[in-house]
């Protein structure tokens, strides 16, 4: 006998169906969640990218106001230089003029009264502000340094010396050490003659052809201070300087057209180098420039004289001619500070006013040419050797 089973028509339905009916809810769910995720990420990526886009903008337009500000602060150094010579004053130049305070006022021979020289060739930072920034302005003069194309070999023999020994340099040296010198001198002096004849102690192009990458003698004046390095025997150490010693770019011109060296403007590392002095014995004569000029030469002469005959005699006084004019500006952020460099001849043969040697933009600076708010920033010299190389 069969016995019949009533089951519900609507229980038999549903129940298998529920369980897929709640799946696809939990699928739906997560990836509703995972299209929420990917919008939030690209609209996050699309603000930052907007952000960086802006932020781009605004370092665009501080980094071109900064050079032109940079750029103006320079021209306004050399106008003034120029204008001071054409009015027939000559201030800056001359020892007893030079060396007045910058916040006197003066009267040109018409009697017009006349502002301070914004900058001076002294070698140091003269401060400004100009449409609503500040810049800083260096004026060195190359004559103040040792032109390392014109100098006579015994004055690049005797600043090579200090810079290697600094104060030491007056000593007893053993054979070697002599050699070395003597191998730098030579060096330096077939880099820059026109023949292929080597010194007894120098280098031509056979020397420098075997080293690797090879390479040929310049037989030619140097044209910028990096070149130096392709020299014998010239490191980075000794162009660039280290623990507070001063490098060749510091001393040497390759420049100045002059044999002598200019006291009128010369330096405190030249200072320290051709007087084989520490660095505040330097710092204190040109103290004593700034308080009275002509005390100031009239020591320089004994003291050399004293120290090194040879010394009294390739020191002159006369007007700047070749200058190196250094401008910064700050902006808002640092990371936009503007930086440009030229080199000038104010007393061109070839053009109506001063003459383009050399310019620079944006280029690496060394330390030295960096500007804070209270003066120079001096930073760690192996990282100005990295900056260079």
């Amino acid at each position: 006998m069969t016995v019949m089973t009533k089951t519900s028509r609507a229980g038999a339905v549903a129940c298998p169906s529920m369980p897929t009916r709640r799946r696809q809810r939990g699928l739906a769910l997560i990836l509703v969640l995972w299209i929420f995720m990917t919008l939030g990420v690209l609209a996050l990526d699309f603000g930052q990218f907007m952000r960086d886009d802006a932020m781009a903008a605004v370092n665009l337009s501080d980094t071109t106001q900064g050079y032109y500000l940079a750029v103006a602060g320079m021209n306004r150094a050399i106008y003034e230089l120029l204008e001071s010579r054409d009015t027939g004053e000559d201030r800056g130049f001359l020892a007893d003029d030079f060396f007045q305070e910058a916040d006197d006022e003066y009267q040109d021979p018409d009697g017009r009264v006349q502002l301070p020289l914004h900058a001076p060739p002294d070698g140091e930072w003269h401060r400004g502000e100009f449409g609503g920034g500040s810049y800083a302005v260096r004026i060195t003069d190359e004559g103040a340094r040792v032109s390392i194309n014109n100098a006579p070999v015994a004055l690049i023999k005797w600043t090579l010396e200090s810079l290697v020994y600094g104060e030491e340099a007056g000593g007893s040296r053993s054979r070697r050490e002599i050699g070395a010198i003597d191998t730098l001198v030579d060096s330096i002096v077939d880099w820059r003659d026109a023949d292929d004849l080597a010194g007894e102690h120098g280098a031509e192009s056979e020397y420098y052809l075997a080293l690797r990458p090879g390479y040929r003698a310049k037989n030619g004046y140097f044209e910028s201070p990096e070149e130096l390095l392709y020299v014998r025997g010239i490191t980075p150490d000794l162009v660039y300087g280290r623990d507070g010693r001063p490098g060749m770019r510091d001393v040497f011109s390759v420049y100045s057209r002059q044999q002598g060296v200019n006291l009128r403007s010369i330096t405190a590392p030249v200072l320290q180098v051709l007087l084989q002095a520490d660095a505040e014995t330097a710092a204190e004569l040109i103290d004593l420039r700034r308080e009275n000029g002509q005390a100031f030469i009239d020591q320089i002469r004994i003291e050399t004289a004293t120290v090194n005959p040879v010394l009294a005699q390739i020191l002159v006084d006369e007007p700047p001619r070749t200058l190196r004019v250094e401008a910064h500006a700050d902006m808002k952020q640092e990371r936009n500070r503007a930086r440009v460099a030229s080199v000038i001849d104010l007393d061109s043969d070839l053009l109506d006013g001063p003459r383009v040697l050399r310019w620079l933009d944006d280029a690496p600076w060394p330390s030295d040419f960096d500007v804070g708010p209270d003066g120079p920033v001096v930073h760690d010299p192996s990282a100005v050797e990295a900056e260079a190389s």
